[in-house]
């Protein structure tokens, strides 16, 4: 979702018709990939938006970057100014809950799923410095979100057994 007045509308709806005692304006994990320049999918109507993985945004750690404007960009900006709607709307009458994509998943979406897992059995040092390097892009988005008003922060961590062990997460 692109637009905050709707973001915030639809979050709203949690607590005006469900009874609800937080909000949570985030609706899909594309926002830091897309502010970033990842290629987007954005699906159909039922549907959720993906991050394209034809071509991965970067290789090696030393080009992950912040780019300027990243908290300006419509898609990452969407979730701080619907945060600013809702604490408008609600004071402290709710929690708002904001969310940033944890540093595993947004690995995968920037440099590429099977090339990240990959990278952690073959070069887990490169693995780690991408994961080093992305941080700082996890705390900017979460500040921003902190800055407009929310209350708490999760982090979207979609690492599971799965796709990745307990010695290799570590």
């Amino acid at each position: 979702m692109r637009n905050p007045n709707l973001a915030a509308e639809l979050a709203a709806t949690g607590h005006t018709e469900l009874g609800f005692d937080s909000v949570t304006p985030y609706f899909s994990i594309v926002q830091e990939s897309s502010g970033l320049g990842c290629e987007i999918q954005w699906e159909t109507k039922d549907n959720w938006p993906t991050v394209s993985m034809t071509r991965p945004l970067w290789c090696e750690p030393v080009d992950v970057n912040l780019p300027t404007g990243f908290l300006e960009h419509p898609d990452s900006s969407v979730v701080p100014r619907s945060i600013e709607i809702l604490r408008g709307e609600f004071h402290d009458e709710v929690a708002s809950v904001g969310k940033v994509v944890g540093l595993s998943p947004l690995a995968y979406q920037l440099f590429g799923g099977e090339r990240f897992l990959r990278m952690t059995l073959d070069e887990p040092d490169m693995a780690a410095r991408c994961l080093d390097r992305l941080k700082e892009i996890a705390i900017t988005f979460g500040l921003a979100q902190i800055a407009a008003g929310t209350d708490a922060l999760t982090v979207a961590e979609g690492v599971i057994g799965d796709l990745c062990s307990g010695e290799y997460y570590r």
